[in-house]
């Protein structure tokens, strides 16, 4: 699992906190033949008792599996949990509050250190206001499947905050999550590595590697396939991050590529 940043020791630290917001079931939207709720929680930890103090706010909105299918629902549901808070074992509800409730914690033991030597210079208040986000939803997908993305922005101190998509794919029948090894036959690396290329420069409007660099992409890594990506209604929608392919400027890059043009390179039951 990718498992976004909790509290980094660098020249900042952040977050989280004390006020606990509830579950509200509310009804959410509907995947193919997967029903969804969501639940809020919210968390906010100042760092000191002062009323200007720096404080760090946690805000969760997960949608999850209620289709009435216990097994199914299960296992969609631990999916996220794992994916999305590293927490394995519970409920997505007890993970998403142990998760908000760790980082808060992390957040006041961490900072509260660092900001008693930096309370008095106001240049650097804004570093110790911490956010953490998650919003979740789910999105067009090919029959059989739903596609839930989760997107987390969160700032912990420095020039700016991160943004973070993270996509998951999960079959309506089993619940089942679906990875690149379950979607492409053995074997087939090169070829995919090649039409992602073929997207990208389509998509930037480059017509070679050496354009692409000098655009800013590829500069540190080779073209491949992220874990991250979409079984979507006509083809597959690969989602990089930022600084994964490319600088922090350029932001979420995505690449989609046909059914049609990836037929020979999926596994028999996507064909």
């Amino acid at each position: 699992m990718q498992h976004y940043s909790i509290i980094s020791t660098m020249a900042a630290a952040f977050a989280v906190a004390a006020m606990t917001a509830g579950c509200s079931p509310e009804k959410g939207s509907e995947a193919g033949d997967i029903d969804f709720e969501s639940f809020t929680t919210s968390k906010t930890m100042p760092l000191t008792s002062q009323t200007d103090s720096p404080k760090c706010s946690v805000n969760l909105s997960v949608m999850y599996a209620s289709s009435g299918n216990a097994q199914v629902d299960k296992a969609i549901n631990d999916a996220i949990a794992d994916e999305l808070f590293d927490i394995t074992g519970t409920t997505l509800k007890a993970a998403a509050d142990s998760f908000a409730t760790q980082y808060a914690s992390d957040y006041k033991t961490n900072l509260t250190p660092l900001y008693r030597q930096d309370q008095n210079d106001k240049s650097r208040q804004k570093w110790y206001e911490y956010t953490y986000k998650v919003t979740t939803s789910t999105e067009e997908a090919r029959d059989g499947f739903t596609v839930y993305e989760a997107k987390t922005d969160y700032y912990e101190g420095g020039a700016h905050g991160v943004s973070l998509t993270t996509v998951m794919n999960f079959s309506n029948a089993t619940g089942r999550r679906y990875r690149l090894k379950d979607v492409f036959v053995p074997g087939s690396e090169k070829r995919l590595d090649d039409l992602l290329l073929d997207a990208l420069e389509e998509k930037t409007g480059k017509k070679d590697i050496d354009e692409l660099k000098a655009a800013g992409y590829l500069n540190t890594t080779s073209i491949y396939a992220p874990q991250n990506f979409a079984l979507g209604p006509d083809g597959i929608t690969f989602v990089y991050n930022a600084y994964e392919i490319a600088p922090y400027e350029k932001g979420i890059t995505e690449l989609t590529i046909s059914y049609s043009d990836l037929k020979e390179l999926l596994v028999k039951e996507l064909q």
